[in-house]
């Protein structure tokens, strides 16, 4: 008997969760995982700041999000979002990183990703492997050195559908001492700005 009913609550759960399309949804048991950084569609903008790009496809989006993941009591995606678990896949994007074309890595000032873009980016993800019903990823739009900024999409993802609960353009703030540290500045940023504000505004959608 317990064991049916195991059952029965597991299948409505998800149930629930494939209904959902609104962050405001999402209830506290449902289990999340944190991917980290996805560069595969990443422009970098302004020759003058990077003047290695193989380096950056090689060594840093690796190393990117190694670190977010290796100082996770920084860059706190758990306590930005508010939550009392939070599984991570620090090499979820290693191989989606590490097939960037180095002759497609520049682009011009007009540069920019669409909703529409994040959908089809997400279409591809192979979650096969995630336990978790909920993915956090940032899909990184562009490294903008004139403007000194990062344009990150924040997307939350249905494991079991491919779905999109939410996702939103971010502007993060770069800062830091070393090449490294500097563009990292402004992923900390975006998770600082949803801590502050982004989070109450996403429950009320």
């Amino acid at each position: 008997m317990k064991k049916i009913l195991f059952i029965l609550i597991l299948c409505l759960n998800i149930q629930l969760l494939s209904a959902q399309s609104s962050f405001s949804e999402i209830k506290k048991q449902h289990s999340w995982a944190w991917l980290g950084l996805d560069f595969s569609n990443t422009k970098l903008l302004g020759s003058e700041g990077f003047n290695d790009p193989k380096k950056i496809i090689d060594h840093y989006f690796i190393a990117w999000n190694q670190l977010i993941f290796d100082e996770g009591d920084k860059y706190n995606v758990k306590g930005a979002f508010k939550l009392k678990q939070l599984y991570t896949e620090d090499s979820y994007f290693d191989l989606h990183n590490s097939n960037v074309k180095l002759n497609k890595i520049f682009a011009d000032r007009s540069y920019s990703i669409s909703e529409s873009d994040i959908n089809n980016i997400v279409k591809n993800y192979n979650f096969s492997n995630i336990k978790q019903k909920i993915c956090l990823v940032f899909i990184v739009e562009r490294l903008d050195k004139p403007k000194e900024q990062a344009v990150i999409w924040v997307t939350l993802i249905n494991s079991r559908t491919n779905e999109i609960i939410l996702t939103e353009r971010m502007i993060g703030k770069p800062g830091g001492f070393g090449f490294r540290n500097y563009w990292a500045g402004a992923v900390y940023d975006i998770i600082k700005q949803i801590k502050k504000k982004k989070y109450k505004q996403w429950k009320k959608m």
